[in-house]
């Protein structure tokens, strides 16, 4: 009789913690799909629901140049932690050399149409850097005339001569270009995101995006986040965050440099000017991040371990940063024999010191 109580009372405990489990199919909780994201040693978790904002992304520049390099660590550093709490959707637009063949000593790719593989929507626009000019020859008959100052010959910092300066103008104004052409997407879109981030195709993030300051950015009226990697005097382009309207105004120098011509020595310059005049408040950002080249060389700018961006790390994120920086350069020479040539030059000492010892004995 106590083993038919007790099987009973077994039966129905399993009956009641059946039921429990399947009754959690209904509650509120199982609704939302929970996706894995790693970051590291972290493991987060986002809810798929339909209230998600949508935030778009912006790329231009040569994607043709270090965009193969870039583009899987844009995916991990800005979209996989946005997928968190927006809805991504993502915009590229390709400057795309065709003058030439080479770049930094490298091939370049023949386009950056099929570079981005993601499961999210994608427009992608390609401008061929010829026609760019065009347009600028028709806009800008005179440059000096709406740039004034803008990377002159007798700045000591580009001691290129004057077909260097003229050169680093030239591609100047073409990112002014590009960056008024996203401003007018953005606007067109304007009703359709809550937030936006725009970066140059040749950044490569050394950390996540903070979505906490996007969302602070993307809710104060005529603000823009921005990083601090390479102010020279200015603010840091090429790396921009906020709401639709905010970012666009960042964004549209070009245009109100018809109607308002500037005097500024540098892009950095130029941006400052642009921001102080069309009051738009800058938002610091923790962004930190080296410029990719063609032959897969990082050039970390803005003074390096001793510029602000690193410097405003805390001790922990400063060392995720080190750490990078040293294993992509370290990638680089190897794969540019650089590092091979360092190892025969000391072999060869070594021979020679060798070889020495044996004389004298």
């Amino acid at each position: 009789m106590v083993t038919s109580r007790s099987t009973l009372f077994a039966v129905l405990v399993l009956v009641i913690t059946l039921n429990t489990f399947a009754d959690r199919s209904h509650t509120p909780f199982s609704s939302a799909t929970l996706a894995r994201i790693d970051t590291g040693s972290t493991l987060m978790f986002r809810n798929d629901s339909l209230s998600k904002k949508k935030v778009l992304v912006g790329i231009f520049g040569v994607c043709s140049r270090s965009f193969r390099y870039t583009w899987p660590q844009i995916v991990r550093m800005i979209i996989q932690p946005l997928e968190m709490d927006y809805d991504v959707d993502i915009y590229i637009q390709n400057n795309q050399v065709d003058n030439i063949d080479r770049m930094d000593g490298e091939a370049i790719q023949s386009s950056g149409r099929f570079l981005a593989q993601t499961h999210h929507k994608v427009d992608y626009v390609e401008f061929f850097q010829s026609e760019i000019d065009n347009v600028l020859s028709l806009i800008f008959k005179k440059s000096d005339t709406y740039f004034p100052g803008f990377y002159e010959p007798g700045d000591p910092r580009h001691p290129g001569g004057h077909k260097g300066h003229r050169q680093m103008k030239l591609n100047g104004i073409r990112q002014l270009y590009q960056e008024q052409k996203i401003a007018d997407y953005v606007m067109s879109h304007k009703n359709y995101y809550q937030a936006v981030v725009i970066l140059n195709s040749d950044l490569y993030p050394l950390l996540p995006i903070s979505s906490d300051d996007l969302n602070v950015a993307a809710n104060l009226p005529n603000t823009v986040a921005t990083s601090v990697q390479q102010d020279c005097g200015g603010i840091t382009n090429a790396f921009y965050m906020g709401s639709p309207p905010s970012v666009a105004s960042a964004l549209g120098i070009l245009q109100s440099s018809v109607n308002q011509p500037v005097y500024a020595e540098s892009y950095e310059k130029l941006l400052f000017m642009h921001f102080k005049n069309h009051g738009i408040s800058r938002l610091v950002t923790n962004m930190p991040f080296c410029k990719m080249r063609n032959n897969h060389q990082c050039v970390y700018s803005g003074r390096g371990f001793y510029g602000p961006a690193y410097m405003r790390l805390d001790y922990k994120h400063r060392s995720i940063v080190k750490n990078s920086v040293s294993e992509i350069q370290l990638t680089s020479r190897v794969k540019s024999g650089h590092l091979k040539f360092v190892l025969y030059a000391i072999i060869f000492v070594c021979l020679v010191r060798f070889a020495r010892r044996l004389r004298k004995h």
